[in-house]
């Protein structure tokens, strides 16, 4: 039984890490996108062609890329004369000579450290659900042809019902029907918040850009995030109680029996 606790706290502690992983990527998306007035789609565009390397983890993001362009370069061939000056008729673009960000105005993750860019790319990754392509959303009218869902997210779901699994088979010594119908209860209206708001960031894109502006991404994020802290507001604490309640129960069974 003492092993099933330890399983059951480190899923538990791998379920809010990877939680808390998602929600920290989430954060700096957003954030750059008022910071650089840029729409959340181009920031995901630009996570989509970030190639994250853990060996540059903690260093600027700038010095990996130059790096790896470094390391990737052909050597020249130095018996090539050089030229010593630019010859005068030769035009200069400008445009080129700056960086990319500057001359086009479009967003780039290079001010950030690889870190902070980690954290986005984890926050901004999705795991398409075959299976439930082109299905006809129930109570809406409309069909999404490409179901998607936080993968982070879904990680830290499936560790925290592993955790939930142990956690009621750890409870053996003194159940009660009240404290696992709870329990199982809030964890079902906790699943069902969860998996509404998955389903709610798929519709967004059905609908018409005059009524949510032109960052459906952005709204997604937002309604994924509003979801979820509705559920863990108010699914998990049934846990809880159903998990006192068989605790309560079972001291007052020991004080019963002890002598006065």
């Amino acid at each position: 039984m003492k092993a099933i606790r330890a399983i059951k706290i480190i899923a538990f502690i791998a379920a809010i890490i990877m939680l808390l992983v998602a929600t920290a990527g989430n954060v700096f998306i957003v954030k750059d996108k008022y910071d650089d007035k840029v729409s959340v789609a181009d920031i995901q565009a630009e996570l989509d062609s970030y190639d994250f390397k853990i060996k540059s983890l903690f260093k600027p993001l700038a010095t990996a890329n130059a790096e790896a362009e470094t390391a990737e370069a052909p050597a020249e061939n130095t018996d090539e004369a050089t030229p010593s000056e630019t010859p005068a008729n030769t035009f200069i673009d400008e445009s080129k000579v700056r960086p990319e960000n500057e001359a086009s105005g479009e967003y780039s993750i290079s001010k950030h450290s690889n870190l902070v860019a980690a954290l986005m790319k984890a926050g901004n990754a999705k795991t398409e659900l075959k299976f439930l392509n082109g299905k006809n959303i129930p109570l809406v009218d409309t069909t999404c042809e490409t179901f998607t869902v936080s993968t982070w997210l879904m990680i830290s779901y499936l560790c925290l019902t592993f955790a939930f699994i142990l956690h009621l088979i750890s409870k053996k010594c003194h159940k009660t029907f009240y404290g696992i119908l709870l329990m199982i209860l809030g964890y079902l209206f906790f699943t069902a918040v969860l998996c509404c708001g998955q389903v709610a960031g798929n519709i967004l894109s059905k609908f018409a850009e005059s009524l949510l502006g032109d960052d459906l991404a952005c709204a997604r994020i937002y309604t994924i995030a509003g979801f979820t802290v509705f559920a863990i507001l108010f699914g998990l604490p049934y846990v809880r109680c159903g998990s006192r309640q068989m605790t309560i129960k079972h001291l007052k069974s020991r004080l019963r029996k002890r002598p006065r």
